[in-house]
């Protein structure tokens, strides 16, 4: 799922002419942020000459879009990173797909 996001994330950066071969993901200590966090917008909020929190929510908002059932939901947090929040459904699903 980690990589499935930031497909999308690479997706949504690439569709406004941004070259962004690398997007960090990663897993918040603190639960509150999050299944996944990103700071693609910190990064890359240069090449569109604009504030970072503005490219976040552009990212949430394409993400969301992408409605994946997996995704509960995508928030915008501080100057720029983006939450990503897993489904319980996801959960069960791998939990059942490990087990058997």
């Amino acid at each position: 799922m980690r990589e499935r996001i930031a497909q999308l994330i690479r997706e949504y950066l690439g569709t406004q002419g941004v070259d962004a071969p690398k997007v960090v993901m990663e897993h918040p200590g603190d639960g509150a942020h999050g299944d996944y966090s990103s700071n693609a917008a910190l990064v890359y909020a240069k090449a569109f000459k604009t504030r970072p929190s503005d490219v976040a929510m552009r990212i949430a908002a394409h993400v969301r879009a992408a409605g994946l059932p997996e995704i509960a939901r995508v928030e915008v947090a501080g100057p720029g990173f983006v939450n990503f929040y897993l489904s319980k459904a996801y959960f069960i699903g791998e939990s059942t797909r490990i087990v058997r």
